[in-house]
C-alpha cells in the first residue's frame, strides 16, 4: 500500500473509532481483526488461547480509557502487538507483553498481577517498559534519564523492541497531537530511536520513523522534497523500468534464479543529500535490489562468489560510479547484513544497485532471517553499550550510544591473532586503549603490518597491530582530537582527572582542573559562571584564570567556595529576577520562562544568544531554550544542537515567534559557478546596493570553478531570500545556497 493511502486510511479509521461504543461487540470485532493481522506463525489453538487471555486482560484494564485523539485506548496496545509480531518478527511471549505494556503504567493493575497471570518473562518485559516511561521530577532531565534507562535495559532486549513498536505506532497516529508534543517526540526519534532501529537492522522501522518525524520537525522541507520527488517520479520510473529490464537480461545470461525489486529511500535521506547543495539528478533516491537464491548445501565461498559474478556481468554493460562501491560481503554491517552495493548510470540517471542473497533480504528488513535467526545487530549494540556505567551522566551516556562512529566497525588483529572491534576511523591510539589504559597511556606508536605508524594513524579492517610503549610517555590533551572510541576518550579523561601534573601547558592544566572541579561540585561551569569568576579574581581573562589555577595562585578550596556561592546566587536570580545584590555584580539576568506548548516571542528587548553553529536570523524556523543560568539560546530548527536539545529537554524548549524590531543579524551564503573576470566586482556591487554590511568574503577557484562564502548582516529571512535570488541571476553563477547549520565551522578560516 502506498504511504499516502496508508495515511488516509489511518485517519479514516481514527475518525470511525472516536464514536464507537466500547462493548462486547466491539471486543469481539477487535480480537478478530487482531488475529487476522498476525502472520502464519501465530496460528493454532494453543497460541490463540494465550493471545485471547492477554487480549481480554488488556481490554478489561483499558476499557474505560480513550486516547487523546478519541479512539479507544485498547487500539494502541493491539496495534503495538501487531507491529511486534509482523514488522519486528518476535514471538508469542513478546506479543503478549506488547498487549499488556501499558497496563501497569496506566491502570490499577500491578506487575505482580501480570507475573501471576502470564509468567516471569512477560512480567519482566512489562516492568522494563513501565520503568522506562515512568515519570520523573520535573526539575530532572526526564528525557535523557528515560533514554538512559532504555539503554541500560539492553540485557532484556524485548523491552527495547516493544518500546520501538510503541513509538512507531505513536508516530502513525501523531497528526492529531499538539505541535509541541509532535516536536518533542519527532526529535526524540531522530536523535535516539531511529539510530537504535538502524543498529538493530530494523530498516523498515528506521525509515518510517525517519519520515514521520521529518514531516513534523521540518514540515516545509518535507513538503518541498516531496514535491521535487513527485515532479520527477514519472520520468524516473520510466527510466527505472527500462534499467530493470536490462538487468533481467543480464541475470538470464548468468542463469541465476533471482528477483529484481525497487527500494525507495526515505524523504529524510533525500533531503540530507539536497541539503548539501547537490541536485536530485546526482543522487539515487531509489535502489534496484537483486536478490538471488542458492541451494541449501551451497558453500559460503560459492554464495560470496555469486555476488561478484553478478557484479562483473553488470559492469560489462555499465560503468561504475567512482567511489560508490560498498562491499558488505567482505565487511558485513554489525547487524550481519551482507551485500554488494554500487552505482551505475543508465540514460543520464544514477541508480544504486544492491546485490544480496535471499536470506540477507530479510536481514535488510528485520535484522534476522529464517536461516540466521540470531539477531547480530542486537549483539553489536550490546557490545557498543557493554561498558556503560549505570551511574554515568545520562546525556553523556546517550551521546555515546548514539555516536554514528560506533555503528560501523573495523576488525583489528593483535599479534596473537585475537580480534578487537573498533569504530571506523579508529587510530593506533584507539587500539592501544582497547588493550587497556596501561597500554594507551604510555603508547608511542605501533607496528601496523610490520611498518611503524604514529599514534594518529587510521587503521583499516584486518590490520595486524603491535603496540609500542614507553614508561616516560604520558597522555596529551590533543589526543582527544583524533581518538574515535569512547573507551579511549574515557581513559584519557580519567587520566587527567587523576593526574594534573603531567607536563602539559599551565593553561590547559588549569582548564582541566576547572572542568573536573565543576563536575565534582555538580555545577554547570558555563561561560556565565566563568565570567563572574574572572571578575571576582580580577584577572584579564580565561587564560590568566586557568594559569593562576594551575600554579595554585588561586587555590582549589577558595575557588570551590566562591564557585558554589556565585552559582547559588545565579540560581536565586533565575527564581527571583527582580532581586538585585552586589554579589551578582548587577548583571542583567532575565526571568524568562519556557512553555513547550506556547511560542516564545523575541524582540529587541529580549536578551538571547544566537550561536555560531547555525547563525539564526529573524524569520527562521527556530527553537528557544534556557540553560541552567537562564541564558536564552535560539537555534535554527535544522541545527543538530537544537534537535539534540529538543530530544533530551523537549519540555524546556519551544518554537520562536519573531518581532519586527530586531537589529540586523549575520547570515552566510555559499555561491558556486564558473569563474570569469569581474565576478567578485559584480557580487560586491549587488550586495552594496542593498545597503548591508559585509562581514567577510572568501572566494576560491579550482579548474575554472569558483566557490565563494559570504557573510553579511540582514534584517530577516525575507531579505536574505531576495538577495540570494538576485545573486543567482549574476552571470556564471550556477548555485546559491544558505550555509547549512553545523557547517559554519567548516568554512575557510578567514570567513
Amino acid at each position: 500500500m502506498a504511504k499516502t493511502e496508508f495515511k488516509d486510511g489511518m485517519k479514516g479509521e481514527i475518525e470511525r473509532l472516536k464514536t464507537i461504543e466500547i462493548d462486547d461487540n466491539y471486543r469481539e470485532e477487535l480480537f478478530a481483526r487482531f488475529c487476522s493481522q498476525l502472520n502464519e506463525n501465530f496460528q493454532g489453538a494453543e497460541i490463540n488461547m494465550q493471545l485471547r487471555k492477554a487480549f481480554d486482560y488488556a481490554f478489561n484494564a483499558h476499557k474505560d480509557y480513550r486516547r487523546k485523539s478519541g479512539e479507544p485506548f485498547i487500539e494502541h496496545p493491539v496495534a503495538v502487538a501487531v507491529i511486534v509480531a509482523n514488522e519486528i518478527g518476535l514471538g508469542v511471549q513478546t506479543v503478549i507483553a506488547a498487549l499488556l505494556h501499558d497496563v501497569v503504567e496506566d491502570t490499577e493493575h500491578t506487575n505482580d498481577d501480570i507475573k501471576n497471570m502470564f509468567g516471569q518473562a512477560v512480567a519482566e518485559t512489562v516492568e522494563g517498559v513501565t520503568k522506562i516511561t515512568e515519570k520523573y521530577d520535573a526539575k530532572a532531565n526526564t528525557q535523557a534519564e528515560t533514554f538512559k534507562k532504555m539503554l541500560l535495559s539492553i540485557s532484556t532486549p524485548r523491552v527495547l523492541f516493544v518500546k520501538l513498536a510503541d513509538r512507531l505506532h505513536n508516530m502513525r497516529t501523531m497528526d492529531g497531537m499538539p505541535d509541541g508534543t509532535r516536536q518533542i517526540k519527532s526529535n526524540e526519534n531522530l536523535y535516539v530511536y531511529v539510530k537504535l532501529a538502524e543498529d538493530l537492522g530494523l530498516y523498515d522501522v528506521y525509515q518510517e520513523l525517519q519520515d514521520t518525524s521529518f514531516k513534523f520537525v521540518q514540515p516545509n522541507h518535507y513538503k518541498s522534497v516531496s514535491n521535487i520527488v513527485e515532479s520527477k517520479l514519472d520520468e524516473r520510473n520510466k527510466i527505472l523500468a527500462d534499467f530493470k529490464l536490462v538487468l533481467m537480461r543480464i541475470l538470464i545470461r548468468l542463469e541465476v534464479t533471482c528477483k529484481v525489486d525497487t527500494i525507495h529511500k526515505s524523504l529524510f535521506q533525500i533531503w540530507k543529500h539536497l541539503n548539501t547543495g547537490k541536485m536530485l539528478e546526482d543522487y539515487s533516491p531509489d535502489a534496484v535490489r537483486i536478490v538471488f537464491e542458492y541451494p541449501e548445501d551451497a558453500p559460503a565461498n560459492w554464495i560470496s562468489r555469486m555476488h561478484y559474478d553478478i557484479y562483473g556481468e553488470i559492469l560489462s554493460e555499465y560503468r561504475e560510479r567512482e567511489g560508490s562501491k560498498r562491499d558488505y560481503v567482505h565487511n558485513p554491517k554489525p547487524n550481519g547484513f551482507s551485500a554488494l552495493v554500487f552505482q551505475v548510470n543508465h540514460k543520464g540517471y544514477w541508480f544504486e544497485v544492491q546485490i544480496m542473497s535471499y536470506d540477507n533480504e530479510m536481514v535488510a528488513h528485520r535484522g534476522y532471517s529464517t536461516l540466521r535467526p540470531h539477531r547480530e545487530g542486537l549483539e553489536a549494540l550490546k557490545l557498543k553499550l557493554g561498558e556503560i556505567d549505570g551511574s554515568a551522566n545520562a546525556e553523556e551516556l546517550v551521546a555515546r550510544a548514539m555516536d554514528n562512529s560506533q555503528t560501523q566497525s573495523i576488525y583489528i588483529f593483535t599479534p596473537k591473532g585475537d580480534i578487537k572491534v573498533l569504530p571506523i576511523g579508529a587510530t593506533v591510539l584507539d587500539f592501544a586503549y582497547s588493550l587497556g589504559p596501561e597500554y594507551g597511556n604510555h603508547c608511542v606508536g605501533a607496528y601496523v603490518n610490520s611498518r611503524f605508524a604514529p599514534l594518529n594513524y587510521k587503521l583499516q579492517s584486518t590490520d595486524r597491530v603491535t603496540v609500542m610503549t614507553s614508561p616516560s610517555a604520558r597522555p596529551q590533551p590533543s589526543w582527544l582530537d583524533f581518538v574515535k572510541s569512547y573507551k579511549a576518550k574515557e581513559d584519557i579523561n580519567k587520566y587527567f582527572k587523576r593526574d594534573n601534573t603531567n607536563g602539559i601547558g599551565d593553561i590547559e592544566v588549569g582548564r582541566i582542573m576547572f572542568t573536573h572541579l565543576m563536575h565534582e561540585l555538580h555545577i554547570n561551569g558555563n561561560v556565565v559562571l566563568l565570567t563572574y569568576l574572572i571578575k571576582h579574581y580580577k584577572v584579564s581573562g580565561g587564560d590568566e584564570f586557568y594559569k593562576k589555577l594551575s600554579t595554585r595562585e588561586i587555590s582549589i578550596e577558595d575557588l570551590s567556595s566562591n564557585a558554589k556561592r556565585i552559582y547559588l546566587v545565579l540560581k536565586d536570580a533565575r527564581r527571583d529576577p527582580g532581586k538585585a545584590s552586589e554579589d551578582r555584580h548587577n548583571a542583567p539576568i532575565a526571568g524568562y520562562r519556557i512553555d513547550y506548548k506556547t511560542p516564545f516571542f523575541i524582540n529587541r528587548k529580549i536578551m538571547c544568544v544566537y550561536p555560531a553553529c547555525c547563525q539564526p536570523i529573524c524569520g527562521d524556523n527556530a527553537f528557544a531554550f534556557l540553560d541552567d543560568d537562564n541564558l536564552l539560546y535560539v537555534h535554527r530548527r535544522e541545527c543538530e544542537t537544537a534537535q539534540q536539545h529538543v530530544a533530551l529537554h523537549g519540555k524546556q524548549t519551544t518554537r520562536v515567534d519573531w518581532g519586527d524590531d530586531l537589529e540586523p543579524m549575520i547570515a552566510g551564503i555559499k555561491v558556486q559557478g564558473t569563474d570569469r573576470q569581474g565576478l567578485i566586482r559584480d557580487l560586491t556591487i549587488l550586495l552594496d546596493s542593498w545597503r548591508i554590511n559585509i562581514k567577510s568574503l572568501n572566494i576560491s577557484e579550482y579548474d575554472h570553478i569558483f566557490t565563494g562564502f559570504v557573510k553579511f548582516y540582514v534584517k530577516n529571512v525575507t531579505q536574505l531570500d531576495k538577495i540570494m535570488s538576485q545573486v543567482a541571476q549574476i552571470s556564471n553563477v550556477v548555485n546559491v545556497s544558505r550555509i547549512n547549520p553545523n557547517k559554519v565551522n567548516e568554512l575557510p578560516t578567514d570567513v
